[in-house]
């Protein structure tokens, strides 16, 4: 059983009027190791703007004792680093015969563990993680550059608001300005880096690379709403079966490879091998999620890959109902023009002459058939198509039917120079394979294929076969 903290001793002054009746101790917010910490209100305030604030209240010791000379540091320190926005605002201090009293700037959200664990404000919620951690690394980047190191970063000592946001840093009652430490065992177990409770294989520590340990469970905290073990040494079997194996927390956290990767290197053993603050932070905000249970981000759809000979046709249609018996007129709905490419993702229709299955077009040779009855008629339609090469051309969501009832209202695309043989006489089969008449066609040309691009003849060739078909007419 733990022995009772200092703050367990002090007497609850809650209705109590302090610093000569200026302000009113309204309710006791939290305790911790060494106060207790109220919400006050300064009466001396107009009606219509009251001030709040956080008021903490500490024992006071013997001047030249080392409680009173870490008192000293931790007021001496908040002031030095109070006029950032990250960091919670000391206004000023006052002593009794019996305690210390400290005015600070209060903030309704609660501390950080409130936010994380209790409303699990972060959870699967990757942008709200990136906003809150990088607020936080701005705190401590700030006290790093002056020279301040807190030692004790953890979620009681961190304040928010209700989103989650606005990070505020406070409790400075174990920080030093001394980058190169000798006092071990400083901070929460939870928080404290392997080397900066293990003085038997350690003469002293880094000080700011046991801020980054911290940093790194606080992420751990925030991404998985666990901790990764309890403390950072072998007796732990958290710890120890991640020294044993680097991706325990993958599997462990249920965290994404991009997070693991970044936690293996901030727990790193060697404190030169873990990341700085920039590093850190340019990791965290290149990462799209953290945890396998956050929310999904939307997925763009993939690019169709572009065909070798691409085919863009511009298309007009004008849609018509078929009117009632008995009249003789209908209303036309025009329709915008559309572009459709090659490929589409759809089910087409190919045109292919010669094939009874293909959609019917127009014949050159003579009117084409008449179509049955259909309760959908077309209204003219055009279809210009100008390909680059011959490849397949193709149309979607147009009813056979209603094309041919459309009769001469479809015109064929412009073809190439090497591409007319059958579109010019539609009825004769021109062998590319030899010039002899009287040998039987291997290989018949078509205008439009409807499976792969055919064989083309050379012009060559077709001015042969030309000239064979004049004679013999």
């Amino acid at each position: 059983m733990h022995p009772p903290s200092a703050s367990h001793f002090l007497p609850d002054l809650t209705g109590e009027f302090i610093d000569d009746g200026s302000l009113e101790l309204l309710c006791l917010l939290g305790s911790g190791a060494y106060g207790k910490v109220y919400k006050a209100l300064d009466i001396t305030s107009p009606p219509h703007d009251l001030a709040y604030y956080a008021v903490k209240q500490m024992r006071r010791y013997e001047p030249h004792t080392r409680e009173a000379q870490i008192q000293e540091n931790e007021l001496l320190v908040h002031r030095m680093v109070s006029d950032h926005p990250r960091v919670v605002t000391f206004h000023h201090h006052f002593f009794t015969e019996e305690f210390v009293f400290v005015v600070l700037e209060l903030c309704t959200g609660g501390d950080f563990f409130n936010a994380m664990v209790d409303r699990k404000v972060y959870r699967g919620n990757p942008a709200l993680i990136k906003r809150a951690f990088g607020e936080l690394l701005d705190a401590v980047e700030f006290i790093h550059r002056n020279s301040v190191y807190h030692r004790d970063i953890k979620p009681e000592n961190i304040l928010c608001n209700s989103a989650g946001t606005d990070i505020r840093l406070a409790d400075f009652g174990l920080s030093t300005q001394v980058a190169v430490s000798t006092q071990f065992g400083c901070g929460s177990r939870f928080y404290m880096s392997p080397e900066s409770f293990d003085r038997e294989h350690n003469a002293c520590y880094s000080a700011r690379h046991s801020d980054l340990w911290a940093l790194s469970v606080i992420f751990t905290n925030m991404i998985s709403c666990r901790h990764p073990w309890y403390s950072a040494d072998l007796s732990d079997p958290g710890f120890a079966a991640f020294r044993a194996d680097s991706d325990y927390l993958l599997k462990a956290l249920n965290i994404t490879r991009p997070a693991n990767a970044l936690l293996k290197q901030c727990f790193h053993m060697n404190p030169l091998r873990r990341p700085t603050l920039a590093q850190f932070r340019q990791a965290v905000d290149a990462m799209e999620s953290f945890s396998l249970e956050d929310k999904p981000l939307p997925v763009p759809l993939p690019r169709l890959p572009t065909p070798r000979f691409p085919v863009v046709a511009s298309m007009s249609l004008e849609w018509a109902v078929a009117p009632p018996s008995g009249t003789g007129e209908c209303e036309k709905t025009p329709k915008p023009s559309f572009p459709i490419h090659m490929p589409q993702p759809l089910k087409f229709t190919p045109f292919v002459l010669g094939s009874s299955s293909a959609l019917a077009l127009p014949s050159v040779a003579g009117p084409p058939a008449s179509p049955p009855p259909s309760p959908l008629l077309l209204a003219p339609v055009r279809l210009v198509v100008r390909p680059e090469r011959h490849v397949r051309v193709s149309m979607c969501s147009i009813p056979s039917l209603a094309l041919d009832a459309a009769g001469g209202a479809v015109r064929l695309p412009a073809l190439p120079k090497r591409a007319y043989l059958r579109h010019v006489r539609p009825s004769c089969a021109v062998p590319v394979t030899s010039a002899n008449v009287n040998t039987k066609p291997t290989t018949e040309y078509r205008t439009v294929a409807s499976n792969a691009r055919p064989t083309l003849p050379t012009r060559r060739q077709f001015l042969t076969a030309r000239r064979i078909l004049q004679v013999k007419e």
